[in-house]
């Protein structure tokens, strides 16, 4: 039962306190005042989390805090079935706290103990308490709204666990489905292998006949391929050799007709360049030879360069006195001063003239020199290009022309493209010949499996085991379902029977709710053994039966002896308003539950119990 619950920052409230009593409390006041609030806030102090309150499933309890600066904090005071009391605190903001004292006695402090502490004092799961403890408006509309005989039926199944238990039936029936139809299809399997006639073993023999006779021409057309594959390498070099001659030609015949354009080309390009090389020897030669014959006069004219020296030299000093007859020192004749300086300077002009053309044969020799240097350079170059086509056509007479030589590359290359064709056709015969080996490999694979005794042995012992396993998960299926229906009716037929009485009392007409062959609960009007017309009910019995069913499955399956009910009042006319009001206070008065803690917006109603001591009215706002 609770005592009281204080909050602090939570959802719209900055601080509230609450106390309640023995029999029915009434939360009262307007819309948005709060009143959901403080049921909310018990739910939470049991469960730790908003998960499994039913307004609150897909939201985080930080959601709920008021200010997220300041500290958050609910007080739950509850006293349990046994007459214990306990005072639980949570605080959930900034930081998760939890403690759980029991009279002056702290007990825990850890906060998913507390849970389980909980729900073990209450014995019930959260989706329990969640559920059937706390009635949400929501869960009163959904019912209220939606075909209530089935629905009902499924609720009840629903918070108890039982469709949850049928869960198990089918994955058991899934099994079973599943051994059924291996065994089945292996029986099949196995007959068929076992009709197998004389025709198919003959037809075994001549496909593997076949098979060898493809194998024999496989290998007789990859030695074929290997053949024309090493012929193609030989054309291919064939055709690479000879591009490179038609290069080699096509460059000696650029520089040819460069260095020698005026030159008449000889049919065969050797001898033209052997030709060349003689020509060129010559012209060195001669260059050669003119060169030695300036060399000679460039010596002679050097000679007489120092004879008219010598002589100048020999003179010079005996001009130096002046009327002075002197002998000649060569002929001894007598030199007079004026025929000295008369001698001197013809000597000097000889050497002037002597000089001049001295370097008129220094610029013949340089000539000549270029000239010899050219030619050599071109000779070299003809050598260079003779070695390159010697090299190149070692293996066959030199061609006559460029012309023959593209005329062999057309042939080879004609040889090249028949080859390929002939490559193709070998590729594509392989091609063939495998896939008809493939589908002879997979038609006799298949057959030697079919006829294999091992085989069959192999199957006849997966038909054995599926078999078994079919026996054994039939017989499982066959005895979960009867535990199932065993435990559904002892569970529901205590709760059928109290239902039973009780709305038979609550709606002045015989209710019967019964058990079907099945063991599925079924709602009946008892006077005429059929089934209840549901539709014929007012929104207020319609949430009063679902008040009573989850009273009953509470009082049932739980220690709990209190719940909570969220606005079970709205959505009501005045009549079913005061009706479902009635029940609810007489409920508690005849004991269970203990307490009912109830909101609502209905002021005006709640007043008229004001004077009762068993209802006991708390308005907010």
């Amino acid at each position: 039962m609770i005592n009281s619950i204080d909050i602090i920052n939570w959802k719209g409230h900055d601080k509230k306190g609450l106390r309640f009593q023995e029999g029915l409390n009434i939360i009262c006041g307007p819309n948005g005042i709060g009143k959901t609030s403080i049921l909310d806030a018990i739910c939470f102090s049991f469960l730790g989390d908003t998960y499994h309150i039913g307004s609150y499933r897909n939201i985080s309890y930080k959601d709920l805090v008021r200010d997220t600066l300041k500290e958050t904090e609910i007080l739950l005071n509850f006293t349990s079935p046994e007459g214990t009391e306990f005072v639980l605190k949570r605080r959930i903001c900034p930081q998760r706290r939890a403690i759980l004292s029991a009279g002056s006695v702290e007990l825990l402090r850890d906060w998913a103990l507390i849970n389980d502490y909980i729900l073990e004092l209450y014995n019930v799961t959260t989706d329990f308490l969640g559920r059937v403890i706390f009635l949400t408006e929501g869960d009163t509309y959904r019912y209220i709204n939606q075909p209530p005989g089935k629905g009902l039926v499924a609720h009840i199944e629903n918070v108890l666990g039982l469709d949850r238990m049928e869960e198990t039936v089918e994955v058991l029936s899934t099994i079973y489905d599943k051994y059924k139809n291996t065994s089945k299809k292996t029986r099949s399997d196995l007959s068929e292998r076992t009709k197998l006639s004389e025709k198919d073993r003959d037809n075994l023999l001549i496909l593997r006949k076949q098979l060898l006779e493809l194998e024999d021409e496989f290998r007789r057309r990859s030695d074929d391929f290997q053949k024309i594959n090493e012929k193609r390498s030989e054309v291919l070099l064939k055709i690479k050799l000879t591009k490179e001659r038609i290069s080699i030609i096509d460059s000696v015949l650029i520089s040819l007709n460069k260095d020698f354009p005026k030159r008449k080309r000889h049919p065969n390009l050797l001898d033209d360049l052997i030709f060349i090389g003689t020509d060129l020897d010559e012209d060195i030669n001669n260059l050669s030879q003119k060169r030695n014959i300036l060399m000679i006069q460039m010596g002679q004219f050097q000679e007489k360069i120092n004879d008219q020296k010598k002589i100048i030299e020999l003179i010079s000093p005996l001009g130096k006195e002046p009327n002075l007859k002197m002998k000649c020192p060569v002929c001894k004749r007598p030199l007079y001063n004026k025929m000295i300086e008369e001698i001197s300077a013809e000597c000097q002009g000889t050497i002037d003239k002597t000089n001049e053309q001295l370097d008129d044969i220094n610029n013949k020799i340089a000539e000549t020199d270029i000239q010899l240097q050219s030619i050599r350079s071109k000779k070299e170059m003809v050598i260079s290009m003779i070695g390159k086509l010697e090299k190149t056509f070692t293996d066959s007479a030199m061609p006559k022309s460029k012309e023959e030589l593209k005329k062999d590359l057309e042939a080879i290359e004609k040889d090249s493209s028949t080859i390929d064709n002939e490559i193709n056709k070998i590729k594509l015969d392989h091609e063939q010949i495998s896939n008809t080996k493939l589908d002879l490999g997979l038609k006799i694979s298949k057959l030697e499996e079919r006829t294999a005794p091992e085989k069959i042995a192999e199957i006849k012992m997966t038909l054995k085991s599926s078999a078994k396993l079919e026996f054994l998960s039939g017989l499982l299926l066959d005895t979960t379902y009867n535990s199932i229906s065993r435990q559904r009716h002892e569970m529901l037929t205590p709760l059928t029977e109290e239902l039973s009485k009780i709305w038979s009392g609550f709606m002045k007409s015989p209710v019967a709710v019964r058990l079907n062959e099945k063991c599925e609960p079924t709602i009946e009007d008892a006077r005429f053994n059929k089934p209840f017309d549901f539709s014929q009910l007012s929104g207020g019995e319609k949430t009063a039966l679902l008040i009573i069913t989850q009273m009953l499955i509470c009082k049932r399956f739980s220690n709990s002896d209190f719940m909570l009910i969220d606005e079970p009042l709205e959505h009501l006319d005045s009549q079913n308003r005061w009706s479902l009001l009635n029940f609810l206070a007489e409920s508690t008065k005849h004991g269970f539950p203990k307490q009912l803690i109830v909101t609502t917006i209905e002021e005006s109603y709640v007043r008229e119990y004001s004077d009762d001591s068993c209802i006991h009215i708390s308005k907010l706002g």
